[in-house]
């Protein structure tokens, strides 16, 4: 309405345009809606009546209504009217869920992974955790000697990762937001990136690495010093 010149419904209702080598008389305004997925933008329609064709029927009904006698009683008007030709119909809100399978498909696969890559990093956190505390048994045995509480154990064996950890985050954040950023600019409405978004998968992170670690640290911490001491 807004393309043809008229800012107003009222202003525009049983006026004459020409459209496409043909003048029509306009009887009702829509409101915009999407038509396609939410990856593009609002277009510009005219619906016109073109006589002696015909494509499709739309039939609004009730979310409430007994569906499968609705389609029954749709049938039987559609074999009274139209005996020669079969009856085949479809749901649109179906067929427009179709647009966004492959992105559903992608969230499955991308958050399949990532659930397998962060037990992967478990895995090899937890390995070489126990590597480490293998390496300073006698250190820990002569810190309990010293003094040296479990948890100043666990806070000693897990400053170390924290720093790798953070250099990690530093690095990823950067990255993750411009990937986020990039793949959400194909749709011409989407949301916006949060800074707990991309914070809040890290501290996660943060959290799942540090009681994969403790667990190595506090076996060692409960060690008996004598134990500790004597390993070879």
């Amino acid at each position: 309405m807004k393309l043809i010149g008229f800012n107003h419904a009222d202003s525009i209702m049983n006026q004459r345009i020409f459209f496409w080598g043909n003048i029509y008389n306009v009887i009702g305004i829509i409101k915009d809606y999407h038509h396609e997925s939410l990856k593009n933008n609002f277009e510009p329609m005219i619906y016109r009546l073109i006589p002696n064709v015909r494509t499709f029927y739309s039939i609004r009904y009730n979310a409430s209504t007994n569906t499968n006698q609705l389609i029954s009683e749709i049938n039987d008007l559609w074999v009274k009217h139209f005996p020669a030709r079969p009856f085949e119909y479809f749901f649109a809100e179906e067929y427009y869920n179709r647009q966004y399978k492959d992105d559903r498909q992608y969230g499955i696969i991308f958050g399949m992974f990532s659930i397998l890559a962060i037990i992967i990093a478990c895995l090899g956190l937890f390995g070489l955790a126990s590597f480490s505390s293998m390496q300073r048994t006698k250190e820990v045995g002569i810190r309990k000697v010293l003094g040296a509480s479990v948890f100043k154990i666990v806070q000693i064996f897990s400053i170390e990762y924290l720093k790798l950890m953070l250099i990690a985050i530093i690095i990823g954040v950067p990255i993750c937001y411009y990937i986020m950023d990039n793949w959400l600019q194909n749709f011409a409405y989407h949301i916006s990136i949060y800074w707990w978004l991309i914070i809040l998968p890290a501290v996660l992170l943060v959290l799942i690495s540090l009681i994969t670690i403790s667990s190595n640290a506090i076996k060692s911490g409960n060690t008996n010093p004598v134990d500790s001491l004597k390993y070879e």
